[in-house]
């Protein structure tokens, strides 16, 4: 989607996971090095804040909590 409405190039895909660094992405899974990488570059253009980003997670966070399929 991001590719899709040139907010986020194919390029800029790849630098961002190669600037994750090595020991980062051993850690990470496959998605979340691109959910990582993606959060940086929308910081950086400025796009998102982290302070944003941080709102929607605990949006969603409060959600899955109040859904009665979240821990069964």
């Amino acid at each position: 989607m991001l590719d899709f409405h040139k907010i986020i190039n194919t390029e800029e895909k790849r630098r961002g996971v190669e600037a994750l660094g090595s020991e980062l992405v051993a850690r990470l899974s496959y998605y979340e090095r691109w959910i990582v990488a993606f959060a940086k570059i929308l910081f950086e253009k400025p796009i998102l804040t982290p302070e944003q980003l941080a709102l929607k997670m605990d949006e969603v966070a409060a959600r899955y909590r109040q859904s009665p399929t979240a821990h069964g």
